[in-house]
């Protein structure tokens, strides 16, 4: 029987995201299906890049060389465009067969053994905050009952990367209301001295304008 969530550190807001999918994994590798590697991409709301990638896999399962990211336009990757639209996973039961070796992300994964993988959309609020990514070294790993005994696990998973992203964004706009804000301070102060200075020219002037005594 599956032990009972919650997982250690999963709830801890401290905890780094490769810490996050590190936690799961242990997890997931105790169900014995063959998981071995956890990975999230981040998109990027603004620009509409997946810019940050991050993996986590279990030791001795590949040659230890993750593949190489480049951020890229989501529309650059119509796999992923198309689990946008639709919000919903994607399941990859034999990549042999499955999966065609176009990208060099696609190659890589065949060539370190995963033989499965599952894939899901992250979305809050309707916006899309990244994929994650889910891979395993046998062929049809990913059966029904085998995705009802992860949901659970997948769903704290999933809540927690938004949570983490939701903080780096709270953090993101502390950081710029405090620029915004000296940067006002700095405008008050440049705008008191100025007036201080005219001030003080004034003065100046008016003292060497006057008559001088007989």
């Amino acid at each position: 029987m599956d032990q009972a969530l919650p997982l250690p550190g999963l709830h801890d807001p401290e905890t780094p995201l490769r810490n996050l999918l590190g936690i799961v994994l242990e997890r997931f590798v105790a169900l014995d299906l063959g998981i071995e590697r956890i990975a999230f991409a981040h998109h990027e709301a603004s620009t509409d890049l997946l810019a940050t990638f991050v993996a986590t896999e279990r030791e001795g399962s590949s040659d230890g060389q993750e593949a190489c990211f480049e951020a890229r336009p989501l529309a650059l990757v119509p796999s992923l465009s198309r689990l946008r639209e639709q919000k919903q996973g994607r399941v990859l039961n034999d990549l042999n067969q499955d999966l065609e070796p176009t990208s060099p992300h696609s190659r890589w994964l065949l060539a370190q053994g995963w033989r499965a993988s599952l894939t899901l959309p992250l979305f809050e609020h309707n916006r899309l905050l990244g994929f994650l990514f889910v891979d395993s070294s046998r062929v049809g790993a990913f059966t029904p009952e085998a995705l009802a005994r992860l949901d659970p696990h997948l769903d704290l998973l999933l809540l927690r990367i938004a949570n983490h992203f939701r903080g780096i964004a709270t953090l993101h706009g502390s950081l710029r209301l405090v620029l915004d804000m000296a940067g006002l301070r700095d405008r008050e102060t440049a705008t008191h001295l100025d007036r201080k200075s005219t001030r003080l020219n004034s003065s100046h002037s008016s003292v060497s304008r006057m008559p001088s005594s007989a």
